[in-house]
């Protein structure tokens, strides 16, 4: 266990043996101060977290915040969305450490183990 990692991370790190860690560290909430819309997003770089639109919306890039699991809190520096397929990508002001998740554009076999 990581004792620098705060108690619900540790607890979920430990209960999701099947995933790799990373998946748990580069997955983060992501908040809006100016509406009290929350939700998670996920690193796809080490400064863009891709979230949904409806998480961000009649939010400003000043008043979305990200938290990772390991409890540090990230500003962003803008937001791109697009309503109608619902994603947004949030442009972090500064890189981070945790890994972005791999994104496989190839059509998964059949019985192959994926986390949504």
């Amino acid at each position: 266990m990581n004792n620098n990692l705060p108690i619900a991370t540790q607890w979920t790190l430990n209960a999701t043996a099947a995933l790799p860690g990373q998946v748990v560290l580069s997955v983060a909430l992501v908040a809006s101060t100016s509406t009290g819309q929350k939700g998670t997003g996920w690193l796809g770089s080490d400064r863009h977290i891709v979230t949904n639109e409806h998480v961000v919306r009649g939010g400003t890039a000043a008043a979305v915040l990200v938290q990772f699991s390991d409890g540090t809190v990230e500003k962003i520096q803008r937001v791109t969305v697009d309503a109608l397929t619902d994603i947004a990508v949030l442009t972090l002001q500064r890189a981070v450490s945790h890994a972005p998740l791999k994104i496989d554009k190839a059509v998964p076999d059949i019985g192959t183990r994926v986390c949504a």
